[in-house]
């Protein structure tokens, strides 16, 4: 058993190295095949912007297709959006290497945290009052994963409509009662 580990580490560096597409088979030793990444996680470095700031770019994002998100960014008048179109270019440029479909990547989630607390400075004020200055830093992390396509997204909709309906009359057990309203009608 102690043998095996090297070997395993040995078979995957050596496809890893040729770049070997393998795709998991029942013939195959598990070894041999290596599964396909669903989701990608990216980050940016610390920024200078207070959370909120970034936090409004991070709900503009979510749930976008990838390339509509990039195109978002590309528009946005904000300072920091430079940046977060730099993330998700890093981000697609990384799925392409880990052989990731790009044309159904979608930003699942993406949520912002805050970074270390920066020195306060006194602001000095008139009649000898004071207050302080405080400069925010933030970081953005985004979450690539497989979206649906807009069939699915729409048959789900619409699936989710047909279970709120509900039958007046129940003619078969399975369906559910339709329009249903109280005992009196006036």
């Amino acid at each position: 058993l102690s043998d095996a580990k090297p070997k395993v580490a040995r078979n995957l560096k050596h496809h890893l190295q040729h770049k070997i597409p393998l795709r998991p088979t029942p013939e195959k030793a598990w070894f041999k095949t290596y599964k396909i990444r669903e989701k990608l996680d990216a980050r940016t470095v610390t920024l200078h912007v207070s959370h909120r700031k970034l936090n409004k770019l991070a709900n503009q994002i979510s749930g976008k297709p990838l390339d509509y998100a990039i195109l978002q960014m590309q528009f946005s008048e904000k300072r920091v959006s430079s940046q977060v179109q730099r993330l998700l270019l890093e981000a697609k440029q990384r799925a392409k290497e880990l052989q990731m479909n790009l044309d159904a990547m979608v930003v699942e989630q993406a949520w912002v945290g805050k970074g270390a607390d920066m020195p306060t400075r006194i602001d000095i004020r008139a009649r000898g009052k004071f207050g302080i200055k405080r400069r925010s830093r933030s970081h953005i992390t985004i979450r690539l994963g497989r979206g649906t396509s807009p069939q699915q997204a729409f048959e789900k909709k619409a699936q989710r409509r047909l279970d709120k309906i509900k039958l007046a009359e129940s003619f078969a057990e399975e369906k559910k009662v339709r329009y249903t309203r109280p005992q009196w009608a006036w």
